[in-house]
């Protein structure tokens, strides 16, 4: 199956997204149907300088991380690691 798609002119707007500070633009790329049962979310996440989401867990899924400017800290098992863009 394959899908052409352009993103959304409008984000939907998450505040304090799992008790993190600030907020979050999400713009979705594919629905959790659409997905066929192999993930709940496929999005292009934004996030503002000062802005995160806070810690949560996952349980029989994953979450891939793309930094495509600026940097991040992300915290996974325990470990925190600071991701920079060249």
């Amino acid at each position: 199956m394959a899908f052409i798609r352009k993103l959304p002119d409008v984000p939907e707007r998450l505040e304090h997204l799992k008790g993190g500070a600030g907020h979050l633009e999400r713009y979705a790329i594919l629905s959790p149907e659409e997905m066929l049962g192999a993930g709940t979310v496929c999005a292009r996440m934004v996030l503002q300088p000062g802005c995160e989401v806070g810690e949560h867990t996952h349980h029989g899924n994953y979450e891939v991380y793309y930094f495509l400017s600026g940097h991040g800290t992300y915290r996974s098992n325990g470990e925190t690691t600071w991701t920079p863009v060249p």
